[in-house]
């Protein structure tokens, strides 16, 4: 009688408990499958409505984490803020996550997801950024298909079309102020520069190879009122992957070297 006893304890303390057994079968349950069925079509429902970010141009504020929480739908950042963090059901989309890592990765995969369901067509700062910095780092284009092909950045045309646009921005900008200014860089403000020389190999035997060059820094501290929208001084109609012809002030004399030193003044007006 007590081997029996003993036995049916034991096969009792084995039965999973009934928490358990409904997260390991969850498609079992009727009602939680339909519940499931109707958390995805009310995401995919906001993400529809997401208009992404304009490319033409980039700013440098355009492919940040706040931009990337203004761009996010409501429902989407808190239903991946509830899964992958352990904040209660009163956060909101004003508040963060408690902590900056879990706020980061909320953000990086809410894009993902609006990426993969809008099949690329809505533009995000993470995927712009990352492709951006891939290409700039490494400059592989076989690397950036990659990352494109799982979902992680823009492809490789589209960033050689937004560099294209920033290229197009900065000639168009430079005829209408006469020079080149930094687009994080405010009209009306006060500046400050500071420049210094940079000398390379400048101490060797014949005089040659060496590198004379002069950098210049701008500094401008922050306004504290709200920034302007930016003026687009371009035209980006068309989105070329490469500039087609540069301006007439850009292009570069044709000057030989041989023979006599050709009069400095024979080129005004040219």
């Amino acid at each position: 009688m007590s081997l029996t006893v003993l036995q049916y304890k034991t096969t009792q303390n084995r039965q999973p408990a009934p928490q358990a057994d409904y997260l390991n079968q969850p498609s079992q349950d009727p009602s939680a499958k339909l519940m499931l069925y109707r958390t995805a079509k009310l995401i995919k429902d906001q993400i529809k409505h997401c208009k992404g970010m304009s490319l033409y141009p980039v700013s440098v504020n355009d492919i940040d984490l706040a931009t990337a929480k203004q761009i996010v739908p409501t429902d989407v950042y808190l239903f991946l803020q509830w899964v992958i963090t352990k904040d209660d059901v009163e956060a909101d989309l004003e508040s963060s996550c408690s902590i900056a890592a879990d706020e980061r990765r909320v953000l990086c995969l809410a894009q993902d997801l609006i990426h993969c369901a809008s099949h690329g067509r809505v533009k995000l700062p993470k995927h712009v950024g990352l492709a951006m910095s891939v290409r700039h780092m490494t400059g592989s284009k076989q690397l950036v298909s990659i990352l494109n092909r799982m979902g992680h950045c823009s492809s490789y045309d589209e960033i050689e079309s937004v560099d294209t646009g920033l290229a197009k921005e900065i000639l168009a900008k430079s005829q209408d102020c006469g020079t080149v200014i930094p687009s994080n860089i405010s009209p009306g403000a006060f500046i400050q520069f500071a420049a210094d020389n940079n000398d390379l190999n400048e101490e060797t035997l014949d005089g040659k190879r060496m590198t004379h060059a002069m950098t210049l820094v701008v500094y401008q501290k922050k306004p504290f009122v709200p920034m302007p929208p930016p003026k687009v001084h371009a035209d980006h109609v068309g989105k070329e992957r490469s500039l087609i012809r540069i301006n007439a002030y850009d292009e570069i004399l044709e000057c030989s070297a041989h023979g006599k030193r050709p009069n400095v003044k024979d080129f005004i007006g040219k």
